[in-house]
């Protein structure tokens, strides 16, 4: 669905059994406007928003290309979808290093403008991951050519402050999502600060604070929802999911010729995602450790890049089942999607304790991967026991390995929770986001409230 913009028409059909809209080029002028047009047209909302509420969108995240991460991606597809409905969407990202400041961003909109805040350092820890320093004066003179309906920032750190900024002196409303639990133990190894109960309530008070500014905030699993609101945040609180767009797939030759090439015949587990100690990929690999020394022929495929990649390959390579298991390292998402390399696995598998709603998961569930992983934060929303996989106890070998195994030997269970992956699927649609997402922003614009 695309905005009808330039004298065309968008005429809806309705049958009883299907709705959808088509858009034909004709002027106001030539259109006969009969009882039945002018009854689809109010009786359409999403005709109705596309005729009547085009909105200028523009997006703030310290995530963003060419750093990738679920919340980059999860960026991208919605502003895709967003630019496809005819809105004019613009994203402000920190400025990246001069030698990858020239890279395209694979299948970006072309109507999407990027700008970049002018001083960033590097992190640390994550290759790409640029800090911004906000400054504020050059974004608001970047902006004036927008001159944006709607800000919503992704990020509570130095772009998501020049978001608020820009929000307060265009006096136009704020909304917000959030995507990453920061103030997790795990996460907190990223960070020069003390690992502690302390630390841990400070970041938690820092991130409600800032998101108490904005008039929405979108929570894409219940888990933050629930963690939002037991800490305090005032702000209106609204479950959204990321999204995902279904795959265009190859052919099933392709797939097992590529399987061959690279031994894995056998049922392969798969993780996708960054590499770092958060993820709890060593307890992957230990379960696995077990699994295979039950049923040698199982194979793990771990593909993705991060600070915690040498030591995992170090670890991979001291274990008995070190020639089953692989690391492909990084591997861009374009190429991750259009060569259907989830279907290198057999079985998704992670470990992690920290997760909001994983847009890997997302990715694995369209090309209908069976999912395991443990219950805690926001997969087992997407992970339901028995139906599209296996949930386990967090942060627990024995229960990890006891789901990979039955797994691995009950093809029948897969076949059903493959299936149940799809079906799970269909619910986070692209096109469904974004039409929450319209909804959204044109009920803050209408409020007319402004962050404080």
């Amino acid at each position: 669905m695309r905005l009808a913009r330039n004298g065309e028409f968008a005429q809806e059909i309705i049958s009883s059994e299907n709705r959808f809209v088509t858009i034909s080029s004709c002027s106001s002028a030539q259109l006969r406007w009969t009882p039945e047009v002018l009854f689809s047209m109010v009786h359409s909302s999403d005709l109705a928003r596309s005729a009547f509420n085009f909105m200028r969108i523009c997006i703030f995240s310290d995530s963003f290309y060419p750093y990738i991460s679920g919340v980059s991606i999860a960026i991208l597809q919605q502003a895709n979808a967003l630019a496809a409905r005819g809105h004019e969407v613009s994203i402000v990202r920190p400025r990246p290093a001069r030698k990858e400041a020239a890279e395209s961003i694979p299948d970006l909109d072309p109507t999407i403008q990027i700008f970049d805040t002018p001083v960033t350092i590097p992190h640390r820890a994550f290759a790409r991951l640029r800090l911004a320093c906000p400054t504020f004066f050059s974004t608001w003179r970047k902006l004036r050519t927008v001159n944006p309906d709607v800000i919503h920032v992704h990020t509570e750190f130095g772009t998501g402050w020049e978001g608020l900024a820009m929000a307060r002196v265009r006096k136009v409303p704020l909304l917000g999502t959030f995507h990453t639990f920061f103030a997790e133990p795990e996460y907190l190894k990223h960070f020069p600060v003390p690992n502690c109960r302390l630390t841990r309530g400070v970041l938690w008070r820092y991130s409600v604070g800032f998101f108490n500014r904005c008039h929405t905030v979108i929570t894409p699993s219940r888990a933050v929802h629930d963690s939002l609101a037991g800490r305090g945040a005032k702000c209106r609180l609204e479950k959204v999911s990321n999204g995902i767009r279904r795959p265009k797939l190859q052919t099933e030759e392709s797939i097992r010729e590529r399987r061959r090439e690279m031994d894995l015949e056998g049922v392969t587990f798969l993780y996708v995602g960054r590499v770092s100690h958060e993820k709890s990929i060593e307890l992957v690999l230990e379960a696995f450790g077990q699994v295979w020394s039950i049923n040698p022929s199982v194979r793990l495929l771990v593909i993705g890049g991060g600070p915690h990649e040498k030591e995992l390959r170090q670890m991979a390579v001291k274990m008995p089942c070190a020639a089953a298991i692989q690391f492909t390292g990084a591997i861009p998402n374009h190429q991750l999607l259009s060569e259907n390399l989830y279907r290198l696995g057999d079985v998704f598998v992670t470990a992690s304790t920290t997760e909001n709603q994983p847009v890997s998961i997302l990715e694995a569930m369209s090309f209908g991967l069976p999912l395991i992983g443990p219950r805690a934060k926001g997969l087992p929303e997407m992970i339901l026991d028995d139906q599209n996989g296996r949930l386990v106890e967090p942060k627990d070998v024995k229960s990890l390995a006891q789901a990979m195994t039955q797994a691995a030997e009950d093809h029948e269970a897969r076949e059903r929770w493959a299936q149940g992956a799809i079906s799970m699927a269909q619910e986070h649609d692209l096109d469904r986001v974004a039409g929450r997402l319209e909804d959204l922003y044109q009920d803050a614009i209408t409020s007319r409230r402004v962050p404080v």
